[in-house]
C-alpha cells in the first residue's frame, strides 16, 4: 500500500538542505524548496545523509535516505543536469504521471528539468548523485531532448561514470589543483558521452551539427598538443568539408581555431601551475602544449586567463603555498 506522503518537519527540511548544499551554504530558498518537494510517511522521523564532494562547479554525492517522495518543480535547480544511480533497493520514477521504469541497483536516471518529474521509494535506499551545470554540457554538443530518461548502464558510459564518480567522493582522495580540474573535466566528458550515446541524433540539421561539433571537440582535446593541428586537418579527420565543420560552430560564440587555442592554453595552465614543472622554460611549455612559439603561448594564456604565463605561474604557486600553510 502506498503510504500517505507528508511534507517534512521544518528542522528536518533544514537538515536535508544542509546536506545537499553544505552547512555553510544553506539558503532559505533551498529550505523552502525542500519543504515543497520532499515528503515522507513519517515526516518527523525522516533520515537523510549525504557524503558530498564539490569539484569546481560539479557536485558528486553518496546519499542514504529512508522512504521518500520527491515531486520536482520548475524552480528546482533548473540550471543543472542530475544523474542518479540507485545503489540499493528499488526506486520508482515518473514523468507527468507516467512511469519511466522501476529502477533497481545499478540503474541510472537522468533529469534535465524537474518540472513534472517524481521519484519515490517505499524502502530505505542508497544512491550516487551527480550534478553538472547545463552550460558545460551545451559546450560539448549535448542537446536536451527530454526532461528525464532512464540511461542504460551495462552497455554505455554509465558504468565508468559511476565508478569514476564513486572514487571522487572517497574521503581518502585529496586532490591537487590540477587533479580537481582534470576530475571535473572527466566527469563532464563522461556525462556528455552518456547523453550523446543514449539519445543519439535525429536527421535534422541542428542535431547533426551538434554531433559534429562534439566529435570535433573530442578530437581537439586528444590532438591539440600537435602543433600542426589546424581546422582543415580536423575536417579531414572527421571526413567532412571544412565549410561543413565551420557551420557546426556557427552561433556558438566560438570557432574551431579558438577551441584549439583554448585547449592548448588549458594544457599550458596545468604545466605552469604544477609543482613538478618549475624548471620548464616558457618555450618548453609552449612546445608541450602545442604552440609553435612563445608568442602564441603568451597571447593565448593572456586571452583566456587575463595574465601572462609568468604571472599565471607566480599566482598558481602563491595559491599552492597559501593552501599548504593552512592548518589541517
Amino acid at each position: 500500500m502506498t503510504p500517505g506522503w507528508v511534507p517534512l518537519a521544518l528542522p528536518l527540511a533544514r537538515h536535508v538542505a544542509a546536506q545537499l548544499s553544505g552547512p555553510d551554504d544553506v539558503s532559505p530558498d533551498l529550505v523552502t524548496a525542500v519543504l515543497d518537494c520532499v515528503s515522507s510517511p513519517e515526516p518527523t522521523m525522516f533520515h537523510f545523509a549525504a557524503q558530498r564532494r564539490r569539484i569546481g562547479n560539479t557536485t558528486v554525492m553518496f546519499t542514504t535516505q529512508s522512504a521518500f517522495h520527491f515531486r520536482g518543480a520548475p524552480r528546482w535547480d533548473q540550471d543543472a543536469v542530475h544523474i542518479g544511480f540507485v545503489l540499493t533497493n528499488l526506486v520508482a520514477a515518473r514523468v507527468d504521471g507516467q512511469a519511466v521504469a522501476p529502477l533497481g541497483p545499478g540503474s541510472a536516471f537522468v533529469v534535465t528539468n524537474w518540472d513534472g518529474v517524481e521519484v519515490d521509494s517505499l524502502q530505505p535506499t542508497r544512491g550516487l548523485h551527480i550534478r553538472v551545470p547545463k552550460s558545460r554540457l551545451l559546450e560539448r554538443g549535448v542537446h536536451f531532448r527530454s526532461r528525464a530518461f532512464r540511461a542504460a548502464t551495462s552497455t554505455s558510459l554509465g558504468r565508468p561514470l559511476r565508478a569514476f564518480a564513486s572514487a571522487l567522493v572517497d574521503s581518502a582522495w585529496d586532490p591537487s589543483g590540477i587533479g580537481a580540474i582534470t576530475a571535473e573535466r572527466g566527469i563532464e566528458d563522461l556525462v556528455a558521452g552518456l547523453f550523446l550515446e543514449t539519445q543519439g541524433y535525429g536527421l535534422d540539421g541542428e542535431e547533426l551539427r551538434l554531433g559534429l561539433r562534439c566529435r570535433a571537440l573530442t578530437h581537439i582535446a586528444a590532438a591539440h598538443r600537435d602543433p600542426e593541428l589546424i581546422p582543415r586537418g580536423i575536417a579531414a579527420h572527421l571526413s567532412v568539408s571544412l565549410r561543413h565543420l565551420q557551420r557546426a560552430f556557427e552561433g556558438t560564440g566560438a570557432s574551431i581555431t579558438s577551441e584549439i587555442s583554448k585547449s592548448r592554453a588549458h594544457t599550458a595552465s596545468l604545466l605552469l601551475s604544477a609543482s613538478g614543472t618549475n624548471t620548464l622554460t616558457t618555450a618548453e611549455i609552449a612546445r608541450r602544449s602545442g604552440f609553435t612559439s612563445t608568442f602564441e603561448l603568451r597571447r593565448a594564456v593572456k586571452a583566456h586567463y587575463g595574465v601572462l604565463p609568468s604571472e599565471y605561474r607566480s599566482l598558481a604557486h602563491l595559491a599552492a603555498a597559501s593552501a599548504a600553510d593552512k592548518p589541517a
